[in-house]
């Protein structure tokens, strides 16, 4: 490195002259250099005179930051490191980033990379990222034009917004950018039908954002997080299949994509991603939902009917609110929890179906829906406990099933 260059050439007449020796020297073999797991983790120590060992570098700024290897590290308040940049004097191309420091008798882990660490680094060109890193802060490697290589290992469970935009020469697979296991979006945004490849895990925000010709998207099992306005603007996108994998979906993930009439959703909990789509016509619910969250499909006035899979325990308040072209829903008999009315300004809803027992308790004073003329099929044997339930006797017919 650079700062090291004139002690490197201050030693180097003293390293000839011992070589240089007459005495004959005996031989030494060989020794195999260890071998280097890729992605290993790299332990540095640092002694109490500063100094790292291993053939890396330390040097210290203040009392929380410093730089190991030209990347800059920073102290956060729980004690732990952070990534937070690099030596802009000295950092060249590839960056190896360490898993802990051991220093001054404590042992710090990293386990985060901040908010544009590596921001317009246009000299980056690999990362490699240790398998104790949770978090990747917003931006952190936006405008690194260069950078070609990177892995986000599976303890990874944020990226945040925009972290590799601009990233123009990350490699791509049928038209689509990825940073390892996290899709940044497009080569092409003109294209009709989009295959995201399989092991792919975040779908980055702003990732479809405006692609106006796309009509169908697959979604691979795997998928656990869909970013904010990933398919924003997908005017023309008509169907949507969420799998099983998926844990974080953004609220304006799918915002403005009004030809969407048909989405099947397969993961244990449905959050409100959909509400207020007025084109939504069908939905499909898998056989592993659980949960349907409050406002889940509110204000999807063109939905008119919709059957709730044997596996769902809750609904939550105003789950179905405003489906003013809902006419029949079926509550299957696992549903243990109703949160409030569900189903509230539904003025077409004829026929609810509830094969539940026991009518399910409702905050006080509230209703399962404002239409009283709606049908209620129960069970035969809960036919009157229904007619005496708060929030379901408002309803005038309660008939068997």
């Amino acid at each position: 490195m650079k700062k090291y260059s004139y002690l490197f050439l201050a030693l180097l007449p003293l390293a000839l002259t011992a070589c240089s020796s007459d005495e004959p020297q005996p031989d030494i073999p060989n020794e195999p250099e260890p071998e280097v797991q890729p992605n290993a983790p790299i332990v540095v120590n640092v002694d109490n005179d500063g100094k790292a060992e291993g053939g890396h570098t330390f040097e210290m700024v203040d009392e929380t930051n410093f730089y190991i290897d030209d990347v800059k590290y920073t102290t956060n308040h729980l004690g732990e490191l952070m990534v937070s940049g690099y030596h802009k004097s000295f950092f060249e191309g590839e960056a190896k980033l360490i898993s802990a420091l051991k220093y001054h008798g404590r042992e710090l882990k990293v386990t985060s990379i901040s908010s544009k660490a590596f921001s317009q680094c246009r000299i980056l060109t690999a990362v490699s990222i240790p398998d104790c890193i949770t978090d990747i802060y917003d931006r952190a490697f936006d405008g690194c034009t260069q950078l070609t290589s990177v892995n986000i290992p599976a303890t990874v469970k944020t990226v945040g917004y925009d972290a590799f935009l601009g990233c123009t020469s990350l490699p791509a697979t049928d038209n689509i950018r990825y940073a390892d296991t996290y899709l940044v979006g497009p080569t092409d945004n003109t294209l009709t039908a989009y295959n995201i490849k399989e092991g792919t895990r975040f779908i980055g925000d702003n990732a479809f954002y405006n692609c106006q010709s796309m009509t169908s998207i697959r979604i691979p099992e795997g998928v656990n997080v869909i970013g904010r306005q990933a398919f924003w603007l997908c005017k023309s996108l008509a169907t949507v299949n969420i799998p099983e994998s998926a844990r974080e979906i953004s609220f304006d993930a799918f915002e403005e994509c009004n030809s969407l009439s048909h989405i099947t959703i397969s993961c244990p909990t449905v959050d409100y991603w959909f509400n207020n789509h007025p084109s939504i016509e069908e939905i499909t619910l898998g056989d592993k939902v659980t949960t349907i969250k409050t406002s889940a499909f509110r204000k999807c006035s063109g939905l008119t009917t919709i059957n709730i899979p044997e596996s769902v325990r809750s609904i939550g308040s105003g789950a179905f609110d405003y489906c003013s072209s809902l006419t029949t829903i079926s509550i299957p008999e696992g549903v243990t929890s109703i949160e409030g009315g569900i189903l509230r300004e539904c003025p077409q809803l004829t026929d609810i179906y509830c094969y539940i027992k026991e009518p399910p308790a409702l905050p006080t004073g509230d209703l399962v829906t404002y239409n009283a003329s709606t049908t209620l099929h129960v069970p035969a044997e809960s036919v009157d406990k229904y007619k005496a339930a708060k929030g379901w006797n408002f309803l005038r017919n309660i008939v068997a099933i």
